[in-house]
Protein backbone atom coordinates (compact mmCIF):
# COMPACT_ATOMS: atom_id res chain seq x y z
CA UNK A 1 0.00 0.00 0.00
CA UNK A 2 1.41 3.76 -0.51
CA UNK A 3 0.27 6.99 0.97
CA UNK A 4 0.56 9.89 -1.12
CA UNK A 5 0.09 13.66 -0.33
CA UNK A 6 -0.41 16.06 -3.10
CA UNK A 7 1.64 20.11 -2.45
CA UNK A 8 0.50 20.68 -6.26
CA UNK A 9 -0.62 18.50 -9.39
CA UNK A 10 3.39 18.07 -10.15
CA UNK A 11 4.83 17.95 -6.31
CA UNK A 12 3.97 15.51 -4.51
CA UNK A 13 5.63 12.44 -1.83
CA UNK A 14 4.80 9.08 -1.22
CA UNK A 15 5.30 6.83 1.23
CA UNK A 16 5.14 2.75 -0.30
CA UNK A 17 5.17 0.02 2.04
CA UNK A 18 5.29 -3.99 1.13
CA UNK A 19 5.31 -6.72 3.35
CA UNK A 20 5.04 -10.56 2.05
CA UNK A 21 5.86 -14.05 3.49
CA UNK A 22 7.75 -16.96 1.30
CA UNK A 23 7.48 -20.02 2.78
CA UNK A 24 10.37 -22.78 2.07
CA UNK A 25 9.75 -25.00 -0.98
CA UNK A 26 8.21 -28.20 -0.88
CA UNK A 27 11.70 -30.03 -1.29
CA UNK A 28 13.59 -27.97 1.33
CA UNK A 29 11.50 -29.07 3.42
CA UNK A 30 11.76 -32.58 2.59
CA UNK A 31 13.90 -35.05 5.39
CA UNK A 32 15.66 -36.45 2.16
CA UNK A 33 19.80 -37.24 2.04
CA UNK A 34 21.25 -37.03 -1.38
CA UNK A 35 24.15 -39.40 -1.66
CA UNK A 36 24.51 -39.22 -5.37
CA UNK A 37 27.94 -37.60 -5.36
CA UNK A 38 30.50 -39.84 -3.57
CA UNK A 39 32.28 -36.41 -2.80
CA UNK A 40 29.26 -34.10 -1.59
CA UNK A 41 26.02 -34.27 0.11
CA UNK A 42 23.00 -32.40 0.36
CA UNK A 43 20.60 -32.70 3.12
CA UNK A 44 17.24 -30.71 3.84
CA UNK A 45 15.53 -29.11 6.71
CA UNK A 46 12.20 -30.40 8.00
CA UNK A 47 12.23 -27.38 10.58
CA UNK A 48 12.80 -24.42 8.14
CA UNK A 49 10.71 -21.65 8.67
CA UNK A 50 8.59 -19.19 6.84
CA UNK A 51 10.18 -15.88 6.46
CA UNK A 52 8.82 -12.58 6.06
CA UNK A 53 10.17 -9.28 3.79
CA UNK A 54 9.56 -5.70 4.48
CA UNK A 55 10.32 -2.99 2.32
CA UNK A 56 9.62 0.65 2.90
CA UNK A 57 10.06 3.55 0.47
CA UNK A 58 9.70 7.19 0.25
CA UNK A 59 9.43 8.67 -2.67
CA UNK A 60 9.14 13.03 -3.64
CA UNK A 61 8.80 14.83 -6.75
CA UNK A 62 8.99 18.77 -7.71
CA UNK A 63 8.57 20.12 -10.27
CA UNK A 64 8.69 24.27 -11.70
CA UNK A 65 6.63 24.53 -14.39
CA UNK A 66 8.22 28.44 -15.09
CA UNK A 67 11.87 27.64 -14.61
CA UNK A 68 11.29 23.80 -16.29
CA UNK A 69 13.64 22.24 -13.47
CA UNK A 70 12.46 19.26 -11.31
CA UNK A 71 14.01 17.43 -7.93
CA UNK A 72 13.29 13.92 -7.41
CA UNK A 73 14.61 12.06 -3.93
CA UNK A 74 14.26 8.41 -3.35
CA UNK A 75 14.81 6.72 0.07
CA UNK A 76 14.08 3.06 1.13
CA UNK A 77 14.82 -0.25 3.52
CA UNK A 78 14.28 -3.62 3.26
CA UNK A 79 14.99 -6.74 5.68
CA UNK A 80 14.09 -10.03 5.23
CA UNK A 81 13.44 -12.57 9.12
CA UNK A 82 14.09 -16.07 8.39
CA UNK A 83 16.52 -16.00 4.76
CA UNK A 84 16.67 -19.45 3.69
CA UNK A 85 20.62 -19.82 3.13
CA UNK A 86 22.95 -22.72 2.15
CA UNK A 87 25.33 -24.25 4.51
CA UNK A 88 28.16 -25.69 3.48
CA UNK A 89 30.94 -27.63 5.39
CA UNK A 90 33.73 -29.10 4.09
CA UNK A 91 36.26 -31.92 5.51
CA UNK A 92 39.40 -30.09 5.26
CA UNK A 93 41.21 -33.28 4.86
CA UNK A 94 39.02 -35.63 2.39
CA UNK A 95 37.04 -32.24 0.71
CA UNK A 96 33.96 -34.32 1.33
CA UNK A 97 31.15 -31.38 1.31
CA UNK A 98 27.63 -31.50 2.94
CA UNK A 99 25.43 -28.99 1.70
CA UNK A 100 22.09 -28.06 3.93
CA UNK A 101 19.84 -25.68 4.39
CA UNK A 102 19.14 -23.17 7.35
CA UNK A 103 17.02 -19.52 8.10
CA UNK A 104 19.16 -16.88 9.66
CA UNK A 105 18.52 -13.14 10.70
CA UNK A 106 20.19 -9.70 10.07
CA UNK A 107 19.68 -9.38 6.06
CA UNK A 108 18.79 -6.18 5.09
CA UNK A 109 19.40 -3.29 2.59
CA UNK A 110 19.69 0.59 2.67
CA UNK A 111 19.18 2.63 -0.37
CA UNK A 112 18.78 6.35 -1.41
CA UNK A 113 19.20 8.59 -4.92
CA UNK A 114 18.34 12.09 -5.63
CA UNK A 115 18.60 13.64 -9.20
CA UNK A 116 17.58 17.23 -10.73
CA UNK A 117 17.30 18.19 -14.39
CA UNK A 118 17.39 22.02 -15.10
CA UNK A 119 17.49 24.35 -17.76
CA UNK A 120 21.06 26.85 -16.92
CA UNK A 121 19.48 29.98 -19.75
CA UNK A 122 15.82 31.44 -20.57
CA UNK A 123 16.28 29.99 -23.69
CA UNK A 124 16.60 26.44 -22.71
CA UNK A 125 19.97 26.19 -25.18
CA UNK A 126 21.72 24.72 -22.17
CA UNK A 127 20.31 21.95 -19.56
CA UNK A 128 22.04 20.40 -16.43
CA UNK A 129 21.14 16.79 -15.20
CA UNK A 130 23.16 15.36 -11.74
CA UNK A 131 22.13 12.08 -9.91
CA UNK A 132 23.63 10.67 -6.84
CA UNK A 133 23.05 7.53 -5.50
CA UNK A 134 24.19 5.36 -2.48
CA UNK A 135 23.34 1.43 -1.75
CA UNK A 136 24.64 -0.08 1.40
CA UNK A 137 23.41 -4.33 2.06
CA UNK A 138 24.41 -6.25 4.69
CA UNK A 139 24.33 -10.36 4.13
CA UNK A 140 24.86 -13.03 6.31
CA UNK A 141 25.41 -16.94 5.77
CA UNK A 142 27.37 -20.18 7.17
CA UNK A 143 30.49 -21.60 6.66
CA UNK A 144 32.29 -24.23 8.60
CA UNK A 145 34.42 -27.15 8.61
CA UNK A 146 33.11 -30.46 8.81
CA UNK A 147 32.17 -32.05 12.25
CA UNK A 148 32.46 -28.05 13.96
CA UNK A 149 29.46 -25.77 14.86
CA UNK A 150 28.66 -23.55 11.97
CA UNK A 151 30.24 -20.41 11.95
CA UNK A 152 28.36 -17.03 11.09
CA UNK A 153 29.62 -15.34 8.27
CA UNK A 154 28.89 -11.61 7.00
CA UNK A 155 29.70 -9.65 4.29
CA UNK A 156 28.72 -5.62 4.00
CA UNK A 157 28.59 -4.17 0.27
CA UNK A 158 28.43 -0.54 -0.46
CA UNK A 159 27.95 1.23 -3.60
CA UNK A 160 28.34 5.05 -4.31
CA UNK A 161 27.54 6.95 -7.56
CA UNK A 162 27.12 10.08 -9.38
CA UNK A 163 26.64 11.09 -12.52
CA UNK A 164 26.33 14.61 -14.45
CA UNK A 165 25.20 15.41 -17.85
CA UNK A 166 25.31 18.84 -19.82
CA UNK A 167 23.74 19.69 -22.72
CA UNK A 168 23.63 21.97 -25.32
CA UNK A 169 21.09 21.80 -28.06
CA UNK A 170 20.11 24.92 -30.80
CA UNK A 171 18.69 24.58 -34.35
CA UNK A 172 19.36 21.32 -36.18
CA UNK A 173 22.67 20.97 -33.52
CA UNK A 174 23.30 19.17 -29.99
CA UNK A 175 25.98 18.01 -28.35
CA UNK A 176 26.16 16.33 -24.33
CA UNK A 177 29.15 15.94 -22.05
CA UNK A 178 28.65 13.58 -19.37
CA UNK A 179 30.95 12.09 -16.51
CA UNK A 180 29.98 8.96 -14.11
CA UNK A 181 31.95 7.50 -11.30
CA UNK A 182 30.68 4.43 -9.23
CA UNK A 183 32.60 2.97 -6.14
CA UNK A 184 31.95 -0.69 -5.46
CA UNK A 185 33.39 -1.44 -1.38
CA UNK A 186 32.99 -4.78 -0.03
CA UNK A 187 33.89 -6.17 3.40
CA UNK A 188 33.99 -9.10 4.83
CA UNK A 189 33.42 -9.71 8.33
CA UNK A 190 35.32 -12.65 8.93
CA UNK A 191 38.18 -12.69 6.09
CA UNK A 192 39.22 -9.01 5.41
CA UNK A 193 42.07 -10.50 3.45
CA UNK A 194 39.11 -10.51 0.55
CA UNK A 195 38.09 -6.89 1.08
CA UNK A 196 37.77 -5.28 -2.38
CA UNK A 197 37.12 -1.67 -3.10
CA UNK A 198 36.54 -0.86 -7.10
CA UNK A 199 35.96 2.37 -8.59
CA UNK A 200 34.57 3.00 -12.29
CA UNK A 201 34.98 6.07 -14.53
CA UNK A 202 32.90 7.19 -17.41
CA UNK A 203 33.34 10.38 -19.89
CA UNK A 204 31.11 10.11 -22.84
CA UNK A 205 30.87 13.48 -25.61
CA UNK A 206 27.66 12.83 -27.81
CA UNK A 207 27.01 15.13 -30.78
CA UNK A 208 24.22 15.17 -32.92
CA UNK A 209 22.59 16.94 -36.15
CA UNK A 210 19.40 16.82 -37.57
CA UNK A 211 19.38 17.74 -40.83
CA UNK A 212 16.10 19.44 -42.47
CA UNK A 213 15.81 17.38 -45.31
CA UNK A 214 15.29 14.15 -42.62
CA UNK A 215 18.77 13.24 -42.06
CA UNK A 216 20.10 12.73 -38.41
CA UNK A 217 23.78 11.67 -37.90
CA UNK A 218 24.84 10.83 -34.27
CA UNK A 219 27.74 9.58 -32.82
CA UNK A 220 28.97 8.49 -29.28
CA UNK A 221 32.97 9.22 -27.67
CA UNK A 222 33.40 7.20 -24.38
CA UNK A 223 36.15 6.47 -21.91
CA UNK A 224 35.61 4.02 -19.46
CA UNK A 225 38.15 3.06 -16.74
CA UNK A 226 37.54 0.25 -14.13
CA UNK A 227 40.39 0.06 -11.55
CA UNK A 228 40.86 -0.93 -7.82
CA UNK A 229 39.34 -4.66 -8.03
CA UNK A 230 41.88 -7.38 -6.74
CA UNK A 231 40.79 -9.44 -9.75
CA UNK A 232 42.71 -8.25 -12.68
CA UNK A 233 40.15 -9.61 -15.31
CA UNK A 234 37.48 -6.54 -14.02
CA UNK A 235 40.70 -3.31 -14.39
CA UNK A 236 41.13 -2.44 -17.29
CA UNK A 237 40.65 0.76 -19.59
CA UNK A 238 38.79 1.10 -22.68
CA UNK A 239 37.79 3.68 -25.43
CA UNK A 240 34.26 3.21 -27.02
CA UNK A 241 33.29 5.20 -30.71
CA UNK A 242 29.57 4.60 -31.77
CA UNK A 243 28.41 5.98 -34.51
CA UNK A 244 24.23 6.33 -36.16
CA UNK A 245 22.99 7.68 -39.44
CA UNK A 246 19.66 7.67 -40.63
CA UNK A 247 17.24 9.85 -43.04
CA UNK A 248 13.25 9.82 -42.94
CA UNK A 249 11.41 9.37 -46.08
CA UNK A 250 7.83 9.59 -47.20
CA UNK A 251 5.00 11.61 -45.50
CA UNK A 252 5.35 12.74 -42.19
CA UNK A 253 8.60 10.88 -41.92
CA UNK A 254 7.23 7.91 -41.54
CA UNK A 255 9.71 5.36 -42.67
CA UNK A 256 12.94 5.65 -41.58
CA UNK A 257 16.51 3.80 -42.43
CA UNK A 258 19.28 4.07 -40.24
CA UNK A 259 22.80 2.47 -40.23
CA UNK A 260 24.63 1.99 -36.75
CA UNK A 261 27.89 1.11 -35.90
CA UNK A 262 29.11 -0.21 -32.32
CA UNK A 263 31.85 -0.07 -30.73
CA UNK A 264 34.40 0.78 -34.05
CA UNK A 265 37.00 0.20 -32.26
CA UNK A 266 36.24 -3.41 -30.82
CA UNK A 267 37.27 -2.54 -27.38
CA UNK A 268 34.24 -3.11 -24.75
CA UNK A 269 33.70 -6.14 -22.90
CA UNK A 270 31.69 -7.43 -20.45
CA UNK A 271 32.19 -8.12 -17.10
CA UNK A 272 30.48 -9.12 -13.66
CA UNK A 273 31.62 -9.85 -10.09
CA UNK A 274 28.95 -11.05 -7.16
CA UNK A 275 30.01 -11.37 -3.90
CA UNK A 276 28.60 -13.33 -1.27
CA UNK A 277 29.28 -14.83 2.65
CA UNK A 278 31.20 -17.56 1.90
CA UNK A 279 32.31 -16.99 -2.12
CA UNK A 280 33.40 -13.86 -4.63
CA UNK A 281 32.54 -14.42 -8.48
CA UNK A 282 33.94 -13.03 -11.51
CA UNK A 283 33.36 -13.72 -15.39
CA UNK A 284 32.98 -12.26 -18.38
CA UNK A 285 30.30 -12.98 -21.36
CA UNK A 286 31.11 -13.57 -24.78
CA UNK A 287 28.67 -11.48 -27.23
CA UNK A 288 28.56 -9.16 -30.23
CA UNK A 289 29.69 -6.12 -28.67
CA UNK A 290 30.80 -4.45 -31.84
CA UNK A 291 28.52 -4.61 -34.75
CA UNK A 292 27.34 -2.84 -37.98
CA UNK A 293 23.37 -3.07 -38.68
CA UNK A 294 21.29 -1.38 -40.68
CA UNK A 295 17.37 -0.48 -39.23
CA UNK A 296 13.93 -0.19 -41.47
CA UNK A 297 11.84 2.01 -39.09
CA UNK A 298 7.62 2.64 -40.08
CA UNK A 299 5.65 4.29 -38.20
CA UNK A 300 1.89 4.39 -39.02
CA UNK A 301 -1.17 5.14 -36.62
CA UNK A 302 -4.33 3.50 -35.93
Amino acid sequence: GFVKYKFTQQNYIQLYYNGSSARPSLLELLPIRDTSNPMAETVNNPDLKAGWSNSVSLYSRFFKPKRGDSYTVNAGFSNRTNSVVTTQETDPTTGYTRYGKTNVNGNYNLWLSAYTDQPLDTARHWNLNARVYANYSHNIGYVGAMGNSLGLSSVDSYAASANIGLRYRKDIWSVSLSAMYNGDFTRYGETPQYNQNGHTYEVNLSPQVNLPFGMSIHSNFIYYTRTGYDDALLNHDQWLINATISQSFLKDKALTLQLEAVDLLRQKTSESSNVGTGTRQIGRTETFHSYVMLHAIYKFKL
